[in-house]
């Protein structure tokens, strides 16, 4: 199952060109965005195959430590549509996970 850490690995790469060069390809004002478009789909891509394939208990095993970084990012990602794209304040966001992480 050597496939699901490259998803995996293929996932944090992906976030990485995201944040960091994305910013930069917009501020040049492309004239075509179907190729930014599809590195954006190839993120959503990874992310849903990798939740399809998790639902096998055999698939959630082999994860290894990659899990770590998969829960990393969810993380990550989580805090930001908490903190960019909603009211709810970065205080509250990590108030709910303390006490979200209290009762596991």
């Amino acid at each position: 199952m050597l496939q699901i850490t490259t998803l995996v690995h293929d996932l944090i790469l992906t976030e990485l060109w995201r944040e960091e060069i994305y910013p930069e390809l917009m501020k040049q004002s492309p004239k075509s965005t179907f190729g930014i478009y599809t590195i954006l789909y190839h993120e959503a891509a990874c992310i849903n195959l990798i939740e399809t394939i998790l639902y096998h208990p055999n698939a959630a095993e082999t994860l290894g430590d990659a899990s770590l970084d998969l829960i990393d990012y969810c993380f990550r990602s989580l805090n930001l549509m908490l903190t960019r794209y909603s009211p709810i304040s970065y205080f509250y966001f990590e108030f709910l996970i303390s006490y979200l992480f209290t009762f596991s």
